[in-house]
């Protein structure tokens, strides 16, 4: 990865410029613009760019990252924790939600507390964050992942993400540490959406930059760029079951989403077991 950091343009986004000179150019990761309108956001995210803000120069930094973070569904992993926590019907005691909203308000709130100063949502891209709620062309829906707490009417936690076609792309989250319920509920809120995202048809999760454990935790893939684009790109194209922006404001119980998910699992782990021929032993 190169530490040059090139401009770019909305012209910039056409299919001879991505294909011949962005796309193969496996040294350049990061490009900059000072373009702030919706419809070149909405471009960016749709060529496979994850754009977020510079807080120094108050720019939008573009990333075509040379590997990407992607998870498919048979790989979402379920921890032994988040097993006993459904088992012992802890989610369902807290009434632990999650909500898809298309408001980002509280999420940016969340997020801007949670990393303080170092966090990139700066006034410029919460403005076009509001644009972009009420944004709907080509098949992008900006989204809000809220987790809540039902016995306390508390939010928990949450992320900012957008849908392209069938595809899902996650930008930031946070948790709010201060609540003692919060604890472990980091991973329940990943995987419950992991879930929900699953049996509402989107193809994948595109989770950006793979350097982070908890990604790897979650079952994601390190995949190389064209690939990944390989995937994406066809998939922006593609509908789910039910978009997630059809279910804005409806309650999804964590508890029923993870039964499910652990009911499924283990069903697999019987199927496997009956498959296993038995071993014959010879006599010496």
């Amino acid at each position: 990865m190169t530490t040059n950091i090139l401009y770019i343009r909305p012209e910039d986004l056409s299919p001879e410029i991505l294909f011949t000179h962005i796309y193969p150019n496996l040294d350049q990761d990061f490009y900059w613009s000072d373009c702030w309108t919706v419809e070149f956001y909405r471009s960016l995210a749709r060529a496979g760019f994850i754009t977020i803000a510079d807080r120094g120069s108050s720019v939008l930094i573009a990333e075509m990252h040379s590997h990407y973070s992607v998870l498919d569904w048979n790989d979402l992993h379920l921890t032994q924790h988040v097993r006993k926590m459904v088992r012992n019907r802890r989610l369902a005691d807290n009434d632990i939600c999650l909500t898809v909203e298309k408001g980002t308000r509280a999420v940016v709130k969340g997020i801007q507390k949670a990393y303080g100063a170092q966090c990139w949502l700066i006034k410029p891209y919460e403005d076009l964050l509001k644009s972009l709620e009420t944004y709907a062309n080509d098949g992008f829906s900006l989204v809000s992942i809220q987790l809540w707490c039902g016995r306390q009417n508390a939010l928990l936690g949450g992320e900012l993400g957008y849908t392209i076609g069938a595809t899902y792309t996650s930008l930031s989250g946070f948790l709010d540490r201060d609540n003692p319920v919060s604890n472990t509920m980091g991973t329940v809120q990943l995987v419950a959406l992991g879930r929900l995202l699953a049996q509402s048809g989107y193809a994948f999760w595109n989770l950006g930059q793979p350097q982070m454990q908890y990604k790897t935790a979650l079952g994601a893939k390190v995949t190389p760029r064209i690939p990944f684009l390989q995937r994406f790109l066809p998939a922006c194209g593609k509908s789910p079951s039910v978009a997630l922006v059809q279910n804005a404001g409806v309650r999804f119980s964590c508890q029923e989403l993870l039964e499910k998910m652990v009911a499924a699992k283990n069903s697999d782990c019987r199927d496997s077991r009956r498959n296993v021929s038995p071993v014959k032993l010879k006599k010496e």
